[in-house]
């Protein structure tokens, strides 16, 4: 399913029923929002060319009147609300061994050679 990723808010009545609010940001860069309501589940409702200015004054009301924040969830068009689908983080590309690096150790020629008490010499 498509849609567009929602920050969703419920209020749930006493009887068991529950209300949905959400907002988004509408992406055409103008730092515009759209507002989307309705039974839980199913946002049909909605309001466009919002301020962020006046999304913060009705997330505060909202609040206020006992709305709980739900998370990030996808609304389609057609108002159905899903889950946002779930991705593995992305984990740096691996960094390549160094390379191994010969030790540099000091050669006793004299030891390999048997030095001059064994007889040999060149």
């Amino acid at each position: 399913m498509s849609g567009k990723t929602y920050a969703l808010f419920r209020f749930t009545h006493p009887d068991g029923t529950a209300k949905d609010w959400a907002y988004a940001e509408m992406g055409n860069g103008a730092g515009l929002y759209e507002v989307r309501w309705g039974k839980e589940g199913h946002l049909v409702q909605n309001q466009v060319g919002l301020t962020r200015a006046t999304i913060n004054k009705r997330e505060a009301e909202k609040l206020g009147k006992g709305y709980r924040s739900v998370g990030q969830v996808l609304i389609g068009s057609d108002g159905e609300v899903r889950p946002v689908p779930w991705r593995q983080p992305s984990s740096p590309a691996p960094q390549p061994l160094p390379k191994p690096q010969p030790k540099k150790v000091p050669i006793d020629l004299a030891a390999l050679l048997g030095g001059f008490e064994n007889g040999f010499y060149f």
